[in-house]
């Protein structure tokens, strides 16, 4: 797997081919809405990709598809060249595509990003809440994720990697719904560099409380917050470090950016788990716009 990289201030600096099929997510803020209204002028066709956690399966525009049977509705549409819209697709939806277009034959795909300018913050004046955030609506809980199922069980070793947001009460609760989880051998991956210098700054306090209470011991690493190359080179590092015996799982509550990371190494490396909580995103959760970035994978 190959991942190729551009970054600018604006979506006409960007290159890349023709696109046959655009898929994207809800767009719920600034940055979303002008991600899908932009790229949907630029592709032949588009499709508007939902996944659902309780019917495990994944809508796409007037099609809903059981998700083993991904592959074979993409086989159907002959479409050579596809853009995921990262910005709106959840984590979810981006490893479910990815990995039946690749099961599919497909040699690239392209997926875009748009950082925020700013993230919303609650209506308080506080001194105390000057690092509180408001991202999510709902926050159903943990559960597996078709394709990339991890069976956590006290027979085997385990390496957990946890990529760390602005939401602590995510990091935590990962904890409390897989007692299996064991807090020694995980691991904390922050996004520094962050999007803006300083940023980073909401990510450690938020998260190093939890560090700190769960006893979690395996260390604390960092990659780029807007970089997927960064993160997925991270989790092969770790890889080549864990006993045969050792079971993987990689937890993606960061940035987006290094979700995709995470989602492509659990696509090339399928013994390795995902773990997810499947936020529902609050509605102006940020605003304006600042960088595009767009990731080429080659399988």
């Amino acid at each position: 797997m190959i991942i190729s990289m551009q970054e600018s201030d604006n979506y006409n600096s960007l290159q890349f081919g023709n696109v046959d099929c655009f898929i994207h997510g809800v767009a719920v803020d600034d940055r979303g809405t002008e991600a899908v209204d932009i790229l949907t002028r630029k592709a032949g066709s588009t499709l508007l990709a939902e996944y659902s956690v309780s019917e495990f399966s994944i809508s796409l525009s007037e099609h809903l598809c059981e998700t083993e049977s991904l592959g074979a509705y993409f086989s159907s549409l002959s479409h050579k060249s596809y853009m995921l819209e990262g910005t709106t697709l959840g984590i979810v939806e981006l490893f479910l595509i990815t990995k039946a277009l690749r099961e599919n034959g497909a040699s690239n795909v392209y997926i875009s990003y748009v950082e925020p300018s700013t993230y919303s913050t609650p209506m308080r004046t506080q001194l105390l809440h000057r690092r509180d955030f408001d991202l999510t609506d709902e926050v159903p809980g943990f559960s597996a994720i078709p394709g990339a199922i991890i069976r956590l069980t006290d027979r085997r070793k385990q390496k957990g990697v946890f990529f760390l947001g602005y939401e602590e009460t995510r990091f935590a609760r990962a904890f409390e719904d897989h007692a299996m989880i064991v807090p020694a051998n995980c691991i904390s991956v922050f996004g520094v560099p962050a999007f803006n210098p300083g940023w980073e700054m909401n990510s450690f306090a938020r998260n190093l409380t939890v560090i700190d209470e769960k006893k979690i011991k395996g260390g604390i690493h960092y990659c780029g917050a807007e970089n997927p190359l960064s993160a997925f080179k991270l989790l092969t590092k770790i890889k080549d470090s864990c006993d045969d015996c050792e079971e993987m799982f990689v937890v993606p509550l960061g940035t987006k950016p290094n979700g995709i990371g995470a989602i492509l190494f659990a696509i090339e490396n399928e013994t390795v788990g995902l773990l997810y909580d499947h936020p529902i995103r609050k509605t102006g959760r940020s605003s304006n716009v600042a960088k595009w970035h767009l990731y080429s994978v080659r399988f």
